[in-house]
């Protein structure tokens, strides 16, 4: 039996459940701490959550990250340019690998709702890349549909005009040829 101080896991089953949603993507077990310690969960309550030492946990976070070897970071470094204690960072920088990668910081992916095998909506505004989560998708979808409720009259209204005057138009001269001919 080890000597090793083991927590007990988090009692909350929306808190596991969120760290289970942040550690599932980390294929390593260094990978999967560094990841809930940079989402802020405290070294004990990642260590009851993974079942593991408190030690081994400190270890993990006091040792420098591993280089990742395919080439793929697993996770963004914990304090990622202009993030602050307080919460996450509203602006910052980063790198570019050779692929033409970047990794977003667990902060980011959780404000965009971020998961494994999820689709995030985009788009480019005056020269920004402006990432969105799927609510903020809805909603802009429905500001820019709103717009064009709001106009009056549709264009199938318009168009449908159109044709009946052009139709009454024709039923007119025509209808006054067919009287001279008779």
């Amino acid at each position: 039996m080890s000597s090793q101080y083991r927590p007990k896991p988090p009692g909350d089953p929306l808190v596991r459940s969120r760290m289970e949603s942040l550690s599932a993507p980390h294929g390593s077990l260094s990978a999967k701490i560094r990841a809930l310690h940079a989402a802020g969960y405290s070294r004990s309550l990642i260590a009851g959550f993974l079942g593991k030492g408190y030690q081994q946990v400190r270890n993990v976070l006091v040792a420098a990250p591993a280089a990742p070897r395919t080439g793929v970071a697993e996770s963004a470094p914990p304090e990622a340019y202009g993030e602050s204690a307080h919460g996450p960072p509203s602006s910052g920088v980063f790198d570019v690998d050779a692929a033409g990668r970047i990794t977003l910081s667990p902060h980011l992916l959780a404000a965009v709702d971020a998961l494994p095998s999820r689709r995030i909506p985009w788009r480019m505004e005056k020269g920004e890349i402006v990432l969105m989560s799927n609510d903020a998708a809805w909603r802009q979808i429905d500001r820019l549909t709103g717009e064009l409720k709001r106009r009056p009259g549709s264009v199938v209204d318009k168009l449908v005009a159109e044709r009946r005057a052009e139709f009454d138009r024709e039923e007119r001269r025509f209808s006054g040829r067919a009287h001279k001919h008779e």
